[in-house]
């Protein structure tokens, strides 16, 4: 048995920003920090994981992300992405 568990970050003007993060406008959401664990692996302290359970939950999250994204209009394309994101999807078995 396992439990996959999904998360969404957005980097924008050198700060990370939770893209699962349900009812708060870009500029509420908070900013999240990389922190240091003992084995030298990172991680982000706030950051949302969400259980999934099948494909189509993977693709609603990314979907629901995408939404939460920082984007401005340039002269080449109107909806530009102004940031890089991080979708990650994480295997735990039991």
């Amino acid at each position: 048995e396992h439990v996959v568990k999904c998360s969404y970050l957005e980097i924008y003007n050198e700060e990370l920003r939770d893209l699962l993060v349900e009812g708060k406008n870009n500029s509420e959401r908070a900013k999240l920090d990389i922190m240091e664990v003992k084995n030298g692996g990172t991680f982000c302290r706030g950051l949302t994981e969400t259980e999934v359970r099948s494909a189509s939950d993977v693709l609603n999250l990314i979907q629901r992300g995408q939404h939460q994204r920082m984007i401005g209009e340039t002269k080449m394309n109107k909806a530009s992405s102004r940031s890089h994101s991080l979708f990650t999807i994480q295997v735990d078995g039991k």
